[in-house]
C-alpha cells in the first residue's frame, strides 16, 4: 500500500499510465551539472526518458550529455519564455512522444490549457494529472509543486520498475552558479532565489517531500549530486 499520499493511484489505469508498467524510466533535468558527464547514451537506452518545459526539443550540441530521446514532456501548459516555453508539437509527433500537462485542469492553469488545446495536433498523446492528486501535493507543501516536483509525483502513480532522476537541483546546485542550462532558462543565481521565496514555488517543502519520497519508494533512485541536496 502507498501511506504517503491518499491519492497517488488514482489514474493508474489511464492509457498513459499504463505504458510504464515494469518499465525503467529517467527522468533526465535541465541542471548544468551534467554537461561534460556524456551521460546521453544511458539515457536513451531507458525505456522511457522524461523531460519537463524548454528541455524538448534537445539540441544536438546536448545530446551527448542529455540523450536525444523524448517520451514524455511534462509542461506547465503557460507557454510563455518566462515559464514552460513554446511547446514543439511537430518534434513531439515525430518522437511518438506523450504531452502532459504537470498541472490539472484548474484555475489557474485551465486558461492556459484551452490555449494548449486548441492549438494541440490531434495525433498528439495528451495527459493531465487528477486534480485530487495536486491538491493533496499542493496541501502537504503549503506552496505550488513546480513541474519537474509534479511529474515525479504523477509518474510514482505507475507500476513502473525504476524511476532513475537525474540533472535536478531544487536550486541548490553551486551557489552563486547558474542552476539550469542556457537555453533552458537563463536567469542568475540570485535572481532566480528571489524569486522562488517571494513566490508559488516554495523550495524548502519540495526538497523535504522530494526526501521522504526517496526514502519511501523503493524504485526510485537518484544520481550522486542530487543526493547531496
Amino acid at each position: 500500500g502507498n501511506y504517503m499520499f491518499d491519492n497517488l493511484n488514482i489514474d493508474k489505469n489511464t492509457p498513459y499510465k499504463k505504458i510504464y508498467k515494469n518499465k525503467r524510466i529517467a527522468i533526465v533535468g535541465p541542471a548544468p551539472y551534467l554537461v561534460g558527464k556524456g551521460m546521453g547514451r544511458t539515457f536513451d537506452n531507458y525505456d522511457f526518458v522524461i523531460r519537463f518545459q524548454k528541455a524538448h526539443p534537445v539540441l544536438p550540441l546536448r545530446w551527448k550529455d542529455y540523450g536525444k530521446r523524448t517520451s514524455a514532456l511534462y509542461h506547465c501548459m503557460s507557454q510563455t519564455s518566462r515559464n514552460g516555453g513554446p511547446i514543439s508539437y511537430a518534434e513531439l509527433l515525430k518522437e511518438d512522444a506523450w504531452l502532459v500537462s504537470a498541472f490539472p485542469n484548474v484555475y489557474p492553469f485551465n486558461k492556459d490549457i484551452a490555449a494548449m488545446d486548441k492549438e494541440r495536433p490531434r495525433p498528439l498523446k495528451w495527459h493531465m494529472p487528477d486534480e485530487k492528486l495536486f491538491y493533496e501535493v499542493r496541501s502537504i507543501l503549503k506552496s505550488r509543486p513546480n513541474t519537474g516536483f509534479m511529474s515525479i509525483i504523477d509518474l510514482l502513480g505507475t507500476d513502473a520498475s525504476s524511476i532513475d532522476i537525474y540533472g535536478m537541483t531544487f536550486f541548490k546546485g553551486k551557489p552563486g552558479e547558474p542552476q539550469y542550462i542556457k537555453e533552458y532558462r537563463d536567469i542568475s543565481y540570485s535572481q532566480l532565489i528571489k524569486n522562488t521565496e517571494k513566490v508559488t514555488h516554495r523550495q524548502g517543502p519540495q526538497i523535504f517531500l522530494f526526501k521522504k519520497i526517496v526514502k519511501y519508494f523503493n524504485n526510485i533512485t537518484i544520481d550522486n549530486t542530487l543526493k547531496k541536496v
